[in-house]
């Protein structure tokens, strides 16, 4: 695991679709794979905002963690 120091925090750019892809597959196990195509269609929901999904990089600019929110009315 990197230095906590040497992570970077930023929204996520449309070059970080096939890692997000592939670090929610290796979070979710067995899931993944639909995990991660459940990120794909937010991506295509009216509920999407661009501006709510981080990833974290490290200083050698791998990807190792996304999150992301989406709209909603409550």
């Amino acid at each position: 695991m990197p230095d906590r120091d040497s992570i970077d925090i930023r929204v996520e750019c449309a070059a970080d679709k096939t890692a997000i892809a592939e670090v929610v597959t290796q979070a979710f196990g067995e899931h993944g794979q639909v995990v991660a195509q459940l990120v794909e269609s937010l991506r295509d929901s009216p509920a999407w905002d661009p501006a709510l999904s981080f990833v974290a990089r490290t200083s050698a600019r791998q990807v190792i963690g996304h999150i992301l929110a989406t709209r909603n009315l409550l």
